[in-house]
């Protein structure tokens, strides 16, 4: 299975026809449809399903899709690595973060950076926390921006500035909604939303204390946007980091007694980095002090 064959497949599913596929490769039909065949035959499965309106993954084809394009990710991304270490510094720094204000520290972290290494350019790909650390852990991504608190194990890192609190969104007519702060008191009482990750519930769960136990949790949600959605339509009033762009149509008030976060730029530990990664966390060392 070569990284050509991949490419071409990919190619096949996203036109959703060989002729289409081919003409976008500049290759013949007959010549693509040889390496499909030939993919089929070496992975011993059917991959996609052709008929007079076009091709179709199986759901042997999904799955290489899903790898396929993780594969090629990689592969482009140490292809362009090693390209660098050749002509000095550059190169794509890829970073994952979730939708925090330690995002705009870090903006300013790689504005300064690229100041002194204009060659290197930056890819930002915002997710949630579970999918950063697996992108990190996968190696497509050099770098991820992490609320605490988080799982530290195989990886280094060090702490930002940039300080968030917990805030509870709500609907403009709740009763609630007329209050500069709330209580484990007030929020004991009425449906609940938390965010999804096991250790923010566990920080929650810590400032609620024995109030906790009446709280009616009535589901998780892992973005602002998810929780957002819920708000809105009833379902429950939602825990969230406050956001630095925040909905317009709901009410979002902090916790009293406040509740802090701070978050962390993180890479693995005993991990080789490329040239333009490497210099990047000795830069944001210092940027930190």
């Amino acid at each position: 299975m070569e990284l050509r064959e991949l490419r071409s497949f990919l190619a096949v599913v996203k036109a959703g026809s060989v002729t289409r596929a081919a003409e976008g490769l500049h290759i013949t039909q007959p010549a693509l449809s040889r390496q499909m065949d030939q993919l089929e035959h070496e992975l011993g499965c059917k991959l996609l399903t052709r008929g007079r309106h076009g091709a179709m993954p199986t759901d042997e084809g999904l799955l290489l899709v899903s790898r396929a394009e993780a594969l090629l990710e990689l592969a482009d991304k140490t292809e362009g690595e090693l390209r660098s270490a050749a002509v000095g510094l550059e190169g794509t720094l890829a970073i994952c973060c979730g939708q925090t204000a330690a995002l705009d520290e870090v903006g300013r972290i790689v504005a300064a950076f690229r100041e002194g290494h204009p060659r290197v350019r930056v890819s930002l790909y915002i997710t949630t926390a579970e999918s950063s650390v697996h992108r990190l852990r996968e190696g497509r991504a050099d770098m991820a921006v992490l609320l605490e608190p988080f799982d530290p194990a195989g990886l280094e890192y060090v702490s930002l500035q940039t300080r968030e609190r917990w805030v509870v969104a709500m609907r403009a007519g709740d009763p609630l909604a007329g209050k500069d702060a709330l209580t484990a008191a007030d929020l004991a009482t009425g449906k609940v939303v938390l965010p999804h990750r096991a250790g923010a519930q566990s920080v929650l769960a810590s400032w609620f204390g024995r109030r906790f136990r009446r709280v009616d949790v009535v589901g998780t949600a892992n973005l602002n946007a998810a929780g957002d959605a819920l708000v809105r339509a009833g379902v429950g009033r939602c825990f969230q980091i406050e956001p630095a762009h925040g909905a317009d149509d709901l009410v979002r008030i902090p916790l009293d007694p406040p509740l802090e976060v701070g978050s962390a730029l993180a890479w693995q530990q005993g991990v080789p980095m490329s040239r333009a990664a490497a210099a990047f966390v000795d830069f944001a060392h210092k940027w930190l002090g």
